[in-house]
């Protein structure tokens, strides 16, 4: 799991990675789990944009050997604001809520590239873990074009 509802969400904590000149060394951690054909190109394009190293943790979840991930709703919808910030008494703590229009406005974020998209991402994994090439082209292709075009940091 990347972020809980103690946590803050994985697009927003990505932003202060990146703010704080943290993305290359989180993409080149990132590029030792992918193994991409190019590194320097991967470490340069997902240490530098915030929302690419935001992606790419949370389909990073996928390479470990758990049966099972879990994924808060804030980090798959892409969410910034954090759900509870422990320790605070506030109106607007424990309020966050998945908006009722949730599936075109997801649907939507994917296609910027700012939510979680489950295809590219599952497909991301296995073509780094070397197996079902065949699987990995069909969640590509279910995924459509990747939002990064025409910088593309994972090999096709």
């Amino acid at each position: 799991m990347v972020g809980n509802h103690d946590t803050e969400p994985i697009w927003r904590v990505a932003e202060r990675w990146h703010e704080a000149g943290l993305g290359p060394s989180h993409a080149a951690h990132l590029a030792t789990r992918f193994s991409p054909a190019d590194r320097g190109r991967f470490v340069q394009v997902v240490g530098t944009d915030p929302t690419r190293l935001a992606r790419a943790r949370l389909a990073e979840l996928f390479l470990g050997p758990a049966r099972h991930v879990s994924i808060f709703f804030s980090d798959l919808l892409g969410m910034r604001e954090p759900y509870n910030r422990p320790g605070t008494v506030a109106d607007d703590n424990w309020s966050a809520r998945i908006p009722a229009d949730f599936k075109s406005r997801h649907a939507e974020d994917v296609r910027r590239g700012r939510a979680l998209d489950l295809p590219r991402a599952l497909s991301m994994a296995l073509r780094a873990r070397g197996i079902e090439a065949a699987l990995a082209s069909s969640l590509e292709e279910r995924a459509g074009p990747d939002p990064a075009a025409p910088v593309l940091p994972f090999p096709a």
